[in-house]
């Protein structure tokens, strides 16, 4: 199982989050212990946080506790917020979110119109649901 402080894993990257990597020396710690790591390819610091760039054959787990042996603060649980930082609820929606939100809604609305026969309106939200996911994928992605 992940440590709390594990936001979010996918193939190749994973968020760590504590609210110890906001005092400067435990960031700076933690961040050349990574650096050092041979499973890390890359690390982008965030505010609180590491987006850590693996190699497919990284043991997750194993980083993990050996993270924490190297920085003992983040074995406690953590009470990371962006609202306990002072950080605005609004900014919580990150543009990708919004992104992702916004084409919902335009394929909901294409769906719903196909449905209702409107076919000029179905034709419109058709390209700009193009457009839209086109955009997405190659900003997020660089798959096309």
């Amino acid at each position: 199982m992940l440590p709390h402080y594990v936001v979010h894993a996918m193939e190749g990257r994973v968020r760590i989050r504590h609210h110890a990597f906001l005092a400067g020396g435990t960031a700076r710690k933690a961040e050349q212990f990574l650096l050092r790591q041979s499973e890390v390819e890359a690390l982008q610091p965030g505010y609180g946080s590491f987006l850590l760039l693996l190699k497919p054959e990284a043991d997750l787990e194993a980083l993990c506790k050996n993270l924490e042996e190297n920085c003992p603060e983040l074995q406690e649980k953590s009470s990371f917020s962006r609202r306990a930082v002072g950080i605005p609820i609004f900014s919580d929606l990150s543009p990708r979110r919004v992104e992702v939100r916004f084409l919902t809604a335009v394929s909901l609305l294409c769906i719903l119109s196909s449905v209702i026969d409107s076919s000029k309106m179905h034709m419109v939200t058709g390209i700009v649901l193009a457009a839209l996911t086109f955009r997405h994928i190659w900003v997020r992605r660089k798959a096309l």
